[in-house]
């Protein structure tokens, strides 16, 4: 689906070197997730190069028509240098998870070693015990990641 500014765009009769679009072509590196209006303009203005991402799976480079199709999606990140060509806000959600995993295991390691403490390292049926506020917070921290996942997925899903 294209942007009010579509008909600018489409009307613009100027060479392009450089193409970058969150989707791929249609049938180019895209395993059926491509755009056919995309492949219609990036084939109509022949640039030297098209970049672009969201289909993981379909990363890699082709030359088609004098155009260089490069997915750089961060999947493969070891890759090669096209890879390092990256969507910076799959990079900067992933990177919040990241740090939020990493709060919530020192925040349930420290809850943890306060209760052993707590307990004089008391085991209630081999396991430490953890009282009722405390599955809360964590039913409240599962529902949060569960929140985020879905929400990502639904953004994802939107522009397929």
């Amino acid at each position: 689906m294209w942007h009010p500014f579509h008909q600018i765009i489409c009307g613009l009769r100027l060479q392009i070197d450089i193409i970058a679009s969150h989707y791929p072509p249609s049938g180019i590196l895209d395993n059926d997730y491509g755009s056919e209006e995309i492949r219609e303009f990036v084939l109509e203005r022949s640039p030297s190069y098209h970049i672009f991402g969201h289909n993981h799976a379909g990363y890699g480079k082709i030359k088609v028509k004098a155009i260089q199709f490069i997915n750089a999606s961060l999947y493969e990140l070891l890759e090669g240098m096209e890879a390092m060509i990256s969507m910076a806000i799959l990079a900067l959600t992933t990177t919040f998870l990241l740090i939020f995993l990493i709060i919530l295991l020192i925040k349930l390691i420290l809850i943890f070693l306060l209760k052993a403490i707590l307990n004089g390292l008391r085991w209630i049926s081999g396991n430490l015990f953890i009282d009722s506020s405390h599955k809360i917070i964590y039913s409240f921290y599962l529902i949060i990641l569960i929140g985020l996942y879905i929400h990502d997925t639904a953004k994802t899903n939107k522009r397929t």
